[in-house]
Order: C-alpha cells, then structure tokens, then sequence
C-alpha cells in the first residue's frame, strides 16, 4: 500500500509528471506573501521546519525542492520579502499577488501556485481572463461554496490542489471538483521507523494525547483547554503533549506571559483551565498533575 502511494506522497511529483510530458521546460512559480518571516535563514529547511506554520513550510520547501531536481521544471520563488535559501533557489520580489502574476505574463511562466485565501478573490478576479499563465490553488485549508463556485468559473484557475483525498471529496457535488486534485504534503520518511517491530500495541501505551500546530484561536486549542480537566477525571495519568506556539504565522505578535501564545489568547485559555491548573502546565506536558500549584508550573519553566 505504501509504494502504491508513495508518489502521491511528494507534491513535486504533479509537476514533475506533467514535465515529463512536455517538450520544452516547464515554467513554475510559486508566489507567497512573506511579510512575517522576513530575513528567516531557510538554506537548512530541508532537514527541519524551522520554527513556522505548516503552509509556509512547505511553500518554501518545495520551492526549494524542485529547483534542486533535474526534473525539466523552472522554478521561480515569488516572494515579498528577502529570506536565505540554499543556493540555486531563484528569487524575484514582488510587492503582491498581482505583481507577481505580471511578472509571470511576461516570463511566459506556466502555471503560478499560490495559496488558497479569500482575500484573493478580487484580486484574481481583477488579473482579467487573457493571462498566459495559469494558477494553481493549493488549498492547504476547506474553501467554502463561494471560493469554490469562483474558482471553478474563473478561467485562470487551472487546478485547485487539495492536501488529502478526504478534503478533496468534500467538493465532489460541486463544479470545482472538476478542477480539484489532491496530493499529500511531503514528509521525509526515512526520519522515521515505520517497521512493524517499532509499533507499539496500543493497549501497551501511555496515556497521552499530543496538539501539534499554532497555538491560535482558529486552530482551536482553547476548546481543548476547556475539555482537558474533565478528561483527567476520567483518565487521570493522561498527558498532554502540545508542539508549537503563537508565532508559526510570523512574530510581529504581542506574546503572553509564558512567551508561548499572544497574549489576549493566553489570557482566555488560561480561564478555560481548572483553577488549580495553569496554561505553562497545559503547554509543557504536565496536566497530569492537576493538583499542582501555579507556583509550581512556574517553577518548572526555569
């Protein structure tokens, strides 16, 4: 099952496929608005995230992937602000969306990959209908019926990829699922022993739940926060493990008092916990012990 899907796992492999194909080199650009990550050092992204959201991430990852690849694919990264690759990354500033689709007009660019966002909308709608180069949406979150009715209308758009089969399934009733394709973010697997002797049976391990991404409201932790207490009753050696902070879509933001969130959203975690549980304990894997003290918590920061 694994090497059947195997080359769905790399989101290269789209365009290295559809290169292949091809007669003359493939021109690709990839446009990101990059204002928060300004300066960020990238020429080692290829061994780790360095410390930022999954969508930029991989943006920034597989620009640099592909522009490494003899695959036929000419790859442009199309950015707002300066940042370090590795060397042989190509690099054009821009000053928006827009700039950038001219900018590939003019280059006889194939197809542009940008992220999905609602704000886009006008400013796609206002590139016309003429443009050579075609976009390709990747939608690292849902698009809703109205992003989905104007991509599957705009002539531009040429593709909107989806990161799962599920997420693409749910615009299977829709006209933009004619458009709509799905390839999995890439994840380098020889980091991981996946062999069936490293499995551990599952009435074997511990008790632990683990939150992986952006401690932001959109990405829900306070619901979890919330909910915590009541599972400890139930399950009281629970732990919970939380990877990430407030600053993976840039750090332009007011931090809290545990430096871990901004600050209005640690406040109203905070609230969310028993009385007796503080949010660095939430953070640091420590809720298992809910009858420790702030003090305590605070304690085991330093």
């Amino acid at each position: 099952m694994y090497e059947k899907n195997k080359k769905k796992e790399n989101i290269w492999c789209f365009f290295c496929t559809f290169a292949e194909s091809q007669t003359k080199s493939m021109k690709v650009a990839l446009f990101f608005e990059n204002k928060f990550h300004e300066g960020r050092n990238l020429t080692n992204i290829e061994k780790a995230n360095p410390g930022m959201a999954g969508t930029p991430y991989m943006f920034f990852l597989i620009g640099q992937l592909l522009a490494k690849r003899d695959n036929g694919i000419d790859v442009t990264m199309m950015l707002t602000h300066s940042m370090n690759f590795s060397n042989g990354v190509r690099i054009e500033l821009v000053r928006n969306l827009a700039e950038a689709y001219e900018h590939c007009c003019r280059e006889n660019t194939d197809y542009l990959i940008i992220k999905h966002a609602d704000s886009n909308y006008n400013i796609i709608r206002k590139l016309g209908s003429k443009g050579k180069t075609r976009l390709i949406i990747w939608c690292h979150n849902f698009v809703n019926f109205k992003g989905l009715s104007f991509y599957a209308n705009n002539p531009l758009v040429g593709r909107l990829i989806t990161v799962s089969r599920e997420q693409a399934d749910c615009y299977r009733d829709h006209l933009a699922f004619q458009k709509t394709d799905y390839i999995y973010n890439c994840v380098e697997n020889q980091l991981f022993d996946v062999s069936a002797d490293s499995i551990i049976p599952s009435g074997q391990r511990q008790h632990i739940v683990t939150y992986i991404g952006a401690v932001i409201p959109g990405k829900g932790f306070h619901i979890l926060a919330k909910a915590w207490p009541a599972v400890l009753k139930e399950v009281p050696d629970a732990q919970l493990y939380v990877i990430g902070n407030g600053q993976l879509y840039g750090d332009k933001f007011e931090m809290g008092t545990w430096n871990l969130a901004e600050k209005k959203y640690e406040d109203a975690a905070n609230l969310c916990l028993d009385k007796k549980t503080s949010l660095a304990m939430v953070l640091f894997a420590v809720l298992n012990k809910v009858n420790d003290t702030r003090e305590n918590a605070e304690r085991s920061l330093q």
